[in-house]
């Protein structure tokens, strides 16, 4: 709503072709021509669809949802879409929206009475939804980056404190955006606007507290397994034929489980591996047990094969949409693949089993040593969560690299971290980072790199784990009984005995790996590198110091580490970014 030459019908439609889909997309608008409003949606087309998903347009509101929204009361075969289901809660109980709502999603909504909009991201983050206030005192908002770019009025300029977190963190949390200016909704947030009026933010979700019930073990797990089955149910309520991100580790064995015992008859399992003669162990253990124990469980399973022979400067379109900010992990690429897999395969819905530990799991008192002996005994609850969080470059070397003061910035990192806590009374260290979990780390990273890449391949990915009512239970669990120390796998020892009897026992004996990740430093990406990181590439693009950046990746490339190759991976995805996004570059 306001600067009508901003929101005109062609910069609309220029906005939702960037976010067109290769195999066909479908879009609606609507204009408002009175209050200078116009929304639109974009989504793959479907053989005899009459209605765009995500879509609803009625005499009270104009409604646009990217995502899930559970349904619960309704039976089988009268699931309505999301933006109806979206509708009918609007006009039943509109005190208590979007609070109400139970998925995961990116929202707007427009009040064609009361001429009010609103822009709502779901609790965990698991949409994004970007947004930008012109000169003027428009809104522009989409749920892809690159959409919002495709505007006219909107400049692409580096956000340095953005610039900043992306070297210390790995990822850019809301409601940062690498670019000045744009922002992104925070996990929980709301944004309302009337025409003519200023923008309101407000948070309509408080994660839960802390407060365990005493109980035994066995209670425990009994009500665990009944919310984690409920979970997997309501994601695929309706449907007969579901694809599973599948590791063979415990997390994804659960949903696989959950998914056989609701009599799901269709299932395909999806697992990424690398192989070959240099190719350590951990980078191929997915492959070694996931084949067997999806038989096992009689799921259609598929292998992602990343062997010697394969290309990473093949990257295709799609991965460069998806690389629309900086992001750190190698996996951003790796599952990008494995969506792309599940497409070929004809799946539509995958589910995922990441995130488990928001509820589940707990540092263990070796966890503790370590974080100790990296910091320091007398840490403090935010230093700890600090250093546990400063996954990408030492902090000494970002001053230099952005050419700012020493200190500045550990201090622009501790600031967006304390940006983020909405209760003062987080003091202790396992409090913080459950927090920063749900608030942060897994909206910008964890989730983020999965469903960014499924969503360019129109995949619908969702995550049972991620719930509100499941994360309201499992705060209710005593502590104790997490680190059950007969059990395994540490920190998840209810989660263990609420499955015990679908769980194979090898499983519990196998060492946790964690998701394949590679940074390809064995001279795959030279002539990327060469092109992109050296001395007069890093001056005339401007982000980084020239002389710092080399010494970093002369120190990588000596470097025995397990993460040998991170900084130069990490320089190299920035510079490639830059290249893509900041300058418009076409090669």
């Amino acid at each position: 709503p306001g600067d009508k030459s901003t929101v005109r019908i062609g910069n609309l439609r220029t906005m939702l072709d960037k976010m067109q889909h290769p195999h066909g997309s479908a879009h609606s608008t609507f204009i408002d021509n009175d209050t200078g409003i116009t929304l639109g949606r974009v989504a793959k087309s479907t053989p005899h669809q009459s209605v765009v998903p995500g879509w609803c347009e009625a005499e009270d509101y104009v409604i646009a949802v990217d995502g899930h929204i559970a349904t619960h009361a309704l039976p089988e075969g009268r699931q309505p879409e999301a933006a109806a289901r979206l509708l009918a809660e609007l006009r039943h109980n509109p005190a208590a929206f979007p609070a109400g709502l139970d998925g995961h999603f990116a929202l707007s909504v427009w009040d064609r009475k009361e001429h009010m909009l609103t822009l709502a991201r779901d609790p965990f983050g698991v949409k994004p939804l970007f947004y930008y206030r012109t000169p003027s005192g428009a809104l522009l908002f989409a749920s892809e980056l690159q959409a919002l770019l495709a505007h006219p009025g909107v400049e692409r300029t580096v956000n340095r404190d953005a610039l900043i977190a992306y070297l210390a963190f790995g990822f850019i949390p809301a409601p940062y955006c690498i670019f000045e200016n744009i922002f992104k909704l925070c996990p929980a947030e709301m944004l309302t606007m009337g025409a003519g009026q200023a923008v309101q933010k407000s948070l309509y979700w408080q994660q839960p507290d802390f407060a365990p019930e005493k109980r035994p073990m066995a209670e425990c797990a009994a009500a665990t397994r009944e919310h984690v089955l409920n979970e997997v149910y309501k994601q695929v309520k309706g449907k007969s034929r579901v694809g599973l991100y599948f590791s063979g580790g415990l997390d994804s064995m659960i949903v696989l489980a959950a998914l056989q015992e609701l009599g799901i008859a269709d299932v395909h399992t999806f697992t990424l591996g690398f192989t070959g003669p240099s190719v350590r162990s951990a980078l191929r253990a997915d492959l070694d047990v996931s084949a067997g124990y999806a038989k096992s469980y009689g799921a259609t399973h598929h292998e992602i094969v990343i062997d010697e022979q394969h290309q990473p400067l093949e990257w295709s379109p799609d991965v460069e949409r998806q690389l629309d900010e900086p992001m750190l992990t190698p996996n951003f690429y790796s599952k990008s693949l494995i969506a792309k897999a599940a497409g070929h395969a004809g799946i539509d819905l995958c589910l995922n089993g990441s995130m488990s530990e928001l509820g589940f799991k707990i540092f263990t008192p070796k966890q503790f040593r370590k974080l100790r002996f990296a910091g320091g005994a007398k840490l403090s609850a935010m230093e700890m969560v600090l250093a546990k969080n400063n996954h990408f470059l030492p902090f000494e070397k970002i001053d230099q690299l952005v050419r700012v003061p020493a200190g500045s910035s550990r201090e622009m990192a501790t600031h967006i971290i304390e940006r983020q806590m909405t209760k003062s009374s987080y003091h202790n260290f396992i409090d913080l980072h459950k927090h920063l979990m749900v608030s942060m780390i897994g909206a910008a990273k964890s989730v983020a790199v999965q469903e960014r890449g499924a969503a360019l391949h129109r995949l619908d990915m969702r995550f049972p784990f991620l719930s509100k009512d499941l994360l309201q239970f499992a705060r209710t669990i005593p502590i104790e009984l997490h680190v059950d120390k007969t059990n395994a796998i540490p920190g998840k020892a209810v989660l263990v005995k609420a499955f015990e009897d679908r769980l194979p026992e090898e499983l519990l004996r196998r060492k946790k790996v964690g998701f394949p990740s590679y940074y390809w430093h064995q001279d795959e990406l030279s002539l990327l590198i060469e092109q992109l990181l050296s001395e007069s590439a890093v001056r005339q693009a401007g982000l980084l110091d020239p002389k710092t950046t080399a010494e970093l990746l002369a120190e990588d490339k000596q470097s025995q580490k397990k993460s040998a190759g991170k900084y130069t991976w990490g320089l190299l995805v920035l510079h490639f970014w830059h290249k893509l996004h900041a300058v418009r570059s076409e090669k």
